[in-house]
């Protein structure tokens, strides 16, 4: 099934999606990472109420994080990869790369985080 072409029928809302289709900016990740070891921001359970929101990359079928990072890295870690987001259509492209080219410092969550030393923030979730 093509990610993308399903996801251009929905008129936003929630959807589910793997943990593999989840993409985000390196930086932001990297940050999100150290704000995590260093154990300054957790939600740890407390605000899974709020959407984690997303945008659709028009390459790869791949969904990109803008909202939520913590909160899907938390549960990654904890061995969750399906996950309920708020798919938002009309969100801004500047942050998802614009047309058909995913700019490269965009990664897979799945694949940063493989490749990082999590043990210190499985202590502390």
């Amino acid at each position: 099934m093509n990610w993308y072409k399903v996801s251009q029928k929905i008129k936003g809302g929630n959807i589910s999606v793997s943990s593999n289709n989840l993409w985000s900016n390196l930086d932001k990740l990297e940050e999100t990472y150290q704000d995590l070891v260093e154990g300054r921001i957790s939600y740890r359970g407390n605000s899974y109420s709020l959407p984690i929101v997303t945008k659709s990359l028009e390459m790869r079928g791949a969904i990109f994080v803008m909202d939520g990072h913590h909160r899907l890295i938390e549960d990654m870690i904890k061995g969750i990869t399906r996950f309920e987001v708020y798919w938002e259509p009309l969100f801004p492209y500047m942050d998802a790369g614009i047309g058909n080219e995913l700019p490269s410092d965009k990664v897979r969550l799945v694949d940063f985080l493989n490749s990082k030393d999590i043990s210190k923030i499985k202590e502390l979730i």
